[in-house]
C-alpha cells in the first residue's frame, strides 16, 4: 500500500490471483462432490431399473403360478370324480363269496340240464 492508503496495481493483481486460486479450489471441490453424487445417482438409476425388470419377471412368474394352480385344481377335480366312479363301481362288484355261490348254482343247473 502506498502512504496515501491506495493499493498499487501489483498488489491488486496479487489479491485477485489469490481469490482466483481460492475460487478454483472451491469449484474443484464442488465438482468432485457433484461427480460423486452423479455416480451415485447413476448407480441408483441402474438399481431401480433392475428392480423394475425383476418386478416384471415376478409378475410373469405369479401369472404362470396362478395358471398352473388353476390347472392343478382342475386335475384334482377330475381325479376326485374318477375316484368316486371307481368307488361306485367297486360297490357294484360281486364279492368272492357271492361269486362262489353263483358258480355253485350254475354248476348245479348245468348238471340238471345235462
Amino acid at each position: 500500500m502506498t502512504e496515501e492508503g491506495r493499493i498499487t496495481m501489483t498488489e491488486f493483481k496479487t489479491v485477485v490471483e489469490g481469490f482466483r486460486s481460492d475460487i478454483k479450489k472451491v469449484v474443484e471441490a464442488m465438482n468432485h462432490g457433484f461427480e460423486k453424487v452423479g455416480k451415485e445417482m447413476q448407480s441408483t438409476r441402474k438399481d431401480i431399473q433392475g428392480l423394475k425388470s425383476d418386478n416384471q419377471v415376478l409378475k410373469i412368474d405369479v401369472k404362470t403360478l396362478k395358471t398352473d394352480m388353476h390347472s392343478v385344481k382342475e386335475q384334482i377335480g377330475l381325479l376326485l370324480e374318477g375316484q368316486t366312479e371307481i368307488r361306485a363301481g367297486l360297490k357294484e362288484r360281486v364279492t368272492i363269496r357271492d361269486f362262489a355261490k353263483l358258480d355253485k348254482r350254475v354248476t348245479r343247473l348245468e348238471k340238471k340240464i345235462a
